[in-house]
């Protein structure tokens, strides 16, 4: 039932049906705790933050992507923390907070690091300066 309500909160949110993904998403995320589905909490949350794009409120943007990676982290699914965490560092950058976006970066690519994975298949770059 949680993925279902996951799924259906996606489809809200692309249909710009702001509130209705809101509660689906509110759903979904507590369905994850009781279920103890931390891959799908942290999916959640990087849902949320879309919501929060969407809306123009970058605060809880930057909140509910701290949540995802911190998430992620938590249960050992580095490829959606990295992906978290490179959508963070974009936003703080865009926001002129270039310390807090290499401190994000630095942590996505010490995931990659971790991981071991060559640098032509690392999805997720920090910028050019």
């Amino acid at each position: 039932r949680a993925y279902a309500v996951f799924g259906l909160a996606d489809v809200a949110l692309r249909q710009s049906a702001y509130e209705v993904a809101e509660q689906y998403l509110a759903e979904a995320a507590s369905l994850a705790q009781e279920e103890a589905d931390a891959s799908l909490e942290g999916r959640v949350w990087l849902s949320t933050a879309a919501l929060h794009q969407a809306r123009g409120q970058p605060e809880e943007q930057i909140m509910a992507l701290d949540h995802a990676a911190t998430v992620f982290d938590g249960c050992g699914v580095a490829y959606l923390e990295a992906q978290a965490l490179a959508t963070l560092a974009q936003v703080l950058a865009g926001r002129g907070d270039t310390a807090g976006a290499s401190a994000a970066w630095a942590r996505v690519e010490d995931l990659y690091n971790a991981a071991g994975l060559p640098e032509e298949d690392r999805i997720h770059r920090r910028p050019a300066p």
